[in-house]
């Protein structure tokens, strides 16, 4: 009998965040972040929606909604009282509010940033990160210099989360950017951060061509200096990359459970026929077709690798296509409606998604703090 004994060792599942790209589109995954920590709530879970995944990825927009989730916020305009918006900030203030804990038997959790804000990020500074332009300028500039200039995106970062290290993360978490001078995938991580700031990874991520300038960054510990572009050339899901980072964070693992929250971009369809040809045909179709096409790949090999549960977030709820800079009102309308219909079309998913994790245990993957001390019959929890 003992030949056949099999080893009662649990499954070790891991959980991915992964957040697409897609500027402003940032609204609709930031919103279902939100509506994620509600449905944990109800549950009468008190843990931080952070604490229930093994690691975040994002790319560009994505990015910045990973860390904004997984970053500890002291000393940032991210910590906040909860259920307030984000308020329209000045070069020299950075809006610091009181930090909230978690109490557990491992220990203190802290609260992060509140998810229930992370919509209103975008609503609230969309003209900080993309300041318009006179009208004449903006047709012109696009032919000699990127549309906006690097100050906009950096001052907006400088004001958010200042001089935070990249490794300050209450989980593992990644920006995808693209390496301009060695060609391919660079991945800014938080645990193995070369001493960059969290502010120099999302410049990286989110330097957009014809959008924004490309990034310069020196690792402090190597002294290796990149160029930078956004991730989204080559990732703009970046779940692929989540789950190959996390088999080598999580070599033990049986299972890799992803949620993908995508910007729900919509579907290219060409009408170019057989007939049609070269570059008159295809200049305004390539880039087109090349992006659905790299989604659609990253799709088809996740669901078919072993020992990989993806539940991808996407719906046809975008009618027209939304620019990474439109911040025009009606724009943003139309994007806070999609990002609503597009939840109560996925609901069914995602609280599935959250039903599986919310069985998990909290890994160490995740940032505990000890008790000052323990409590006793009469004594508070301290953190």
């Amino acid at each position: 009998m003992g030949l056949f004994r099999r080893d009662e060792r649990k499954k070790e599942i891991r959980y991915i965040l992964s957040i697409d790209g897609g500027g402003i589109r940032g609204i609709i995954p930031g919103y279902i972040l939100g509506m994620m920590n509600q449905i944990i709530r109800e549950s009468g879970t008190d843990r931080p929606l952070y604490s229930c995944f093994d690691l975040a990825i994002g790319t560009s927009t994505g990015a910045l909604l990973a860390f904004a989730l997984t970053a500890d916020p002291e000393n940032t305009a991210l910590s906040r009282e909860e259920g307030k918006p984000f308020p329209a900030m000045k070069a020299e203030t950075r809006g610091i509010i009181r930090r909230r804990t978690v109490y557990t038997e491992m220990g203190v959790l802290d609260r992060g940033t509140d998810p229930m804000t992370l919509e209103d990020l975008y609503i609230s500074h969309r003209s900080e990160i993309f300041p318009q332009r006179n009208t004449v300028k903006s047709i012109l500039y696009p032919l000699f210099q990127d549309k906006y200039s690097a100050e906009a995106i950096e001052g907006f970062l400088d004001r958010m989360i200042g001089d935070k290290e990249l490794s300050d993360t209450f989980i593992p978490t990644a920006a995808v950017s693209y390496s301009l001078d060695m060609g391919g995938i660079y991945l800014l991580r938080s645990w193995e951060s070369h001493g960059l700031l969290m502010k120099q990874a999302l410049r990286a991520t989110t330097a957009a061509p014809m959008y924004f300038p490309s990034a310069h960054i020196k690792e402090k510990d190597t002294g290796a200096e990149h160029t930078l572009a956004d991730g989204g050339l080559a990732a703009n899901n970046p779940a692929l990359w989540g789950y190959m980072e996390a088999r080598k964070l999580y070599p033990d693992a049986d299972e890799f459970r992803i949620l993908s929250l995508s910007t729900c971009k919509m579907q290219y369809s060409s009408q170019l026929s057989g007939a049609q040809g070269g570059l008159a045909a295809w200049a305004k179709e390539y880039t087109k077709i090349a992006d659905d096409a790299q989604l659609c790949t990253v799709d088809s090999m996740l669901e078919a690798i072993p020992g990989v549960k993806y539940t991808r977030i996407w719906a046809p709820v975008l009618t027209e296509r939304i620019k990474l800079d439109a911040t025009a009102e009606p724009s943003i309308g139309q994007l806070q409606k999609a990002a609503r219909e597009a939840y109560s079309i996925e609901e069914g998913k995602i609280r599935g998604f959250i039903s599986d994790m919310l069985e998990e245990e909290i890994h160490s993957s995740v940032r505990i703090r000890e008790r000052k001390r323990l409590p006793g019959p009469s004594q508070a929890m301290l953190p």
